[in-house]
């Protein structure tokens, strides 16, 4: 099996081969649909193995690396709760029951994640997808966007569709929950996404939902699942379509009419029950105040129909290299991020994720890196941001180990960070995915004690 990793650039990635053939996945990174294709595809595949070490154990009952008093168990206190209020923050205790319902099964967790590149990529996020269905049983593979790189699924655009990501200025498109869209005009044009019987989770699905733009002139689509043609449905009203199916595996086909045109968001794959899902949709170079462009007529609608129970806002490392952006308005950005978001889902918990450790090549030293010259006043102001809205915060550089982790992390060997000192490899975010499921639901039954 072919190891999924890449080196991501800033705002970029070089380009790779397509990996082929079912139980395979690109890697983190791997094209970035900038351009119009004729084939892009994206295949599925196992789950990588990672090693049993977990960070959290570092950090509990002591204080975490970067500052901040840690929660000191006591009898009343267990330590899976104290770990908790270390990892997720809650200075005010408003979070508190959502996070103890979803420690107890009370409450089933849905997350959607948006973000950067760490989010695009779904190292990370799938990392949390597999942790959270080994802990709390499979709710589906969820809604799978177009563009980015997605674990744990099998995706295929064939025929002449046109790729649009969202865009990093204010005169491009904007785009909904997926961040992306793909468009077409001929019947020729196949979208293609099918539950992954060979990967870990997400491998039944009793609910299909295709997510599209509203066009006044719009055309019809045409959607099949497991070769069997369904509804012509047309784009000029209602966003989505829907159909309930019988549980297990299923094929969905998507295929525009030829009447007009079609744009498609992505298409859900859901289990209904208590089982966790995660939604992700990231996209690279992305700053928080890059999804307040967004079309949010369109993604209110479309959070509201995803019912999340956790909304993560993950951005902060391309605001932490950016000389122009003062860390005050990433903080006013996530604010408004968390009003809007809290308008469309009122009964959804919201957390803050701080970015990881970042370094920068040095232009006085080649060869070496410095640190990210905002990261410490983006990491303050998000902590302060989530405080100020009642949503948990996440402090993803203390995790690792806080100023300086990412040099630690990318000479283990395997490395657990990329060369460029911005992203993690995917052994590095499963590290970080395994941290955050054990604080928020307590370590996994049968593992040692830390």
């Amino acid at each position: 099996m072919r190891r999924a990793a890449a080196v991501f650039a800033l705002l970029g990635c070089a380009g790779r081969p397509p990996l082929s053939g079912v139980g395979e996945a690109s890697p983190p990174g791997f094209r970035r649909n900038t351009n119009p294709a004729t084939v892009f595809p994206v295949e599925a595949r196992e789950a990588p193995r990672h090693d049993a070490h977990n960070p959290l154990r570092d950090l509990v009952p002591g204080a975490p690396a970067g500052g901040g008093a840690a929660a000191q168990p006591t009898p009343e206190t267990p330590a899976a709760e104290a770990a908790a209020g270390v990892v997720w923050e809650d200075p005010d205790g408003r979070v508190a029951p959502a996070l103890q319902a979803f420690r107890t099964g009370e409450h089933a967790l849905h997350v959607i994640q948006l973000g950067d590149s760490h989010t695009e990529g779904d190292a990370f996020t799938g990392a949390l997808r597999r942790r959270l269905w080994a802990r709390l049983g499979d709710g589906g593979r969820g809604f799978v966007p177009i563009a980015g790189d997605q674990w744990d699924v099998v995706r295929t655009l064939t025929g002449p569709w046109r790729v649009v990501r969202s865009g990093l200025r204010p005169s491009d498109a904007p785009d909904g929950l997926g961040l992306s869209r793909a468009i077409a005009t001929s019947p020729d044009a196949v979208l293609r996404v099918a539950t992954c019987t060979r990967c870990v989770g997400g491998r039944s699905a009793n609910r299909i939902t295709v997510y599209f733009r509203t066009l006044t002139s719009g055309g019809r689509f045409r959607v099949e699942v497991d070769g069997r043609a369904l509804e012509l449905v047309s784009t000029r009203g209602g966003g989505r379509y829907g159909v309930d199916v019988p549980d297990g595996a299923h094929a969905v086909a998507v295929r525009p009419e030829g009447d007009g045109p079609v744009e498609i968001y992505g298409v859900a794959l859901d289990r209904s029950g208590d089982g966790a899902r995660v939604d992700s949709a990231g996209i690279v170079g992305a700053q928080a105040s890059h999804l307040l462009a967004e079309d949010w007529t369109v993604l209110t609608s479309q959070l509201a129909d995803r019912a999340p129970t956790l909304v993560v806002l993950a951005f902060g490392t391309n605001e932490s290299v950016s000389a122009r952006r003062d860390p005050a308005e990433h903080g006013a950005a996530l604010a408004t991020l968390l009003e809007r978001v809290r308008a469309a889902v009122p009964t959804a918990t919201l957390a803050v994720f701080g970015p990881p450790d970042t370094e920068l090549r040095s232009t006085a030293q080649p060869g070496t890196f410095i640190p990210a010259p905002r990261l410490d006043g983006v990491i303050s102001a998000a902590r302060a941001t989530a405080a100020a809205a009642g949503a948990a915060f996440v402090d993803l550089r203390a995790l690792m180990g806080g100023p300086g982790a990412m040099q630690a992390w990318s000479v283990e060997r395997p490395p657990w960070a990329e060369p460029d000192h911005v992203h993690l490899t995917a052994r590095g975010y499963a590290h970080l995915a395994d941290a955050l499921v054990e604080a928020l639901l307590g370590p996994a039954p049968g593992a040692p004690p830390p």
